[in-house]
């Protein structure tokens, strides 16, 4: 008999991470519930596509069988970098030996993934999650907007970086990390944007300019997600009364931020109909907590970052890995220890993830990094000896 057995987990949110938690749990046998607070499985999801890479995110779909039905689903994808007056300074093509070290896929199509891994019924949909109470036969009864109050033994929270577990998990608050994201998604480029289009090349595009960085990512129906970045104080949004989705607004500020960029950049500005402005922020990770109740995290709910690195969903589904190792585990004793083991072993790759995030973005937006370049080449094998548990 192991941990799972007659217990009843409930993981908030269906986001990747939790849905692949679920998928992995339920091919140990466990009895497991996803609650998620969209409608339905077709709710819009926002966002860029999802590079998942061999040493982590592949990992995980490997253990939950998937892996060849993903490779279906990806995409190797070229890279190219651009000047901001418009001219190409690099290519990078897609090379047969490398091209799936780290393919695309966008979003809802990992969702739609995942979710045929499931038994139905496993995703609870237009479940919010507001609060939860240990009762006195130590169960965790969990509690929704508008929603009837559920039990579980294991509550995980997988519900990104606004979580409302973390606070029954010890986990931080998120921070700030100086940095905004402007993002919008150009469909139909070949017609509304035909230069741009042309510059992107089918693939991903980088434009580094200074304090400022462009990038876009094709989709798999040709949509173009666009992003912006650059670094402001905290503060910057409400002194400008920007509230997030006013695309003519954002198209403003584009115009005014980049002004003097190539005419084929302000093509796509004035091209896209959809615009979000995101400041990012990041969850400090709090080592070596007392865990006295069932309850952890994974995901951006346990340690959020900034995009800038590349590797937040990658470090989410590696979590989704070790947790249900650790849960379907017979060498604990108990649940508690199971989840002290799975998050000693998370705190370590998720810490470096988070430092190469914050180093990343630093040189992103033109701050100079001090790391000698050996050093960086060490850093990148422990970390991927971090990766593979050795």
């Amino acid at each position: 008999m192991n941990l799972l057995t007659n217990k009843q987990l409930a993981i908030i949110g269906a986001g990747p991470t939790g849905l692949m938690l679920a998928v992995l749990l339920q091919r140990r046998g466990a009895a497991v519930t996803v609650y998620e607070r969209d409608a339905g499985p077709e709710t819009r999801i926002w966002g860029g596509t999802l590079d998942l890479h061999r040493n982590s995110g592949q990992r995980a779909l490997e253990a939950a069988g998937l892996l060849q039905q993903f490779y279906q689903l990806a995409r190797p994808t070229a890279e190219r970098t651009a000047a901001p007056d418009g001219s190409i300074l690099e290519d990078e093509p897609v090379e047969e030996a490398t091209a799936y070290w780290r393919p695309e896929i966008d979003r809802p199509d990992l969702r739609r993934l995942l979710l045929s891994a499931l038994a139905p019924g496993t995703v609870r949909w237009a479940h919010a999650f507001d609060s939860l109470d240990e009762l006195p036969d130590g169960r965790l009864q969990l509690h929704f907007a508008g929603q009837p109050a559920q039990l579980a033994d294991v509550v995980v929270g997988a519900n990104g970086g606004r979580s409302k577990v973390r606070r029954y998990a010890g986990g931080a608050e998120p921070v700030y990390s100086g940095t905004v994201y402007v993002q919008g998604d150009l469909t139909d480029p070949a017609h509304h944007a035909p230069a741009y289009a042309a510059l992107v090349g089918g693939g991903n595009l980088m434009v580094p300019g200074g304090q400022h960085l462009l990038v876009s990512h094709t989709k798999a129906d040709g949509t173009l997600e666009m992003g912006l970045t650059f670094r402001v104080p905290e503060t910057w949004m409400a002194e400008r009364g920007i509230r997030g989705e006013e695309p003519a607004t954002v198209r403003q500020l584009l115009r005014d931020t980049l002004a003097d960029w190539a005419p084929v950049y302000q093509q796509a500005f004035a091209a896209t109909q959809e615009w979000r402005v995101l400041p990012m922020y990041f969850v400090p990770l709090v080592p070596g907590r007392p865990v006295t109740q069932p309850i952890t995290l994974v995901g951006d709910a346990a340690h959020l970052m900034p995009p800038f690195a590349g590797v937040g969903v990658n470090i989410g589904l590696l979590d989704a890995l070790h947790l249900a190792e650790a849960l379907g585990s017979t060498q604990y004793p108990s649940l508690c220890t199971a989840i002290v083991a799975y998050e000693r072993t998370m705190y370590a790759y998720a810490h470096h993830a988070q430092q190469m995030t914050a180093r990343a973005e630093r040189s992103i937006h033109g701050e100079q990094d001090e790391t000698p370049g050996a050093d960086r080449r060490a850093e990148h094998a422990a970390w991927n000896a971090l990766l593979m548990g050795e």
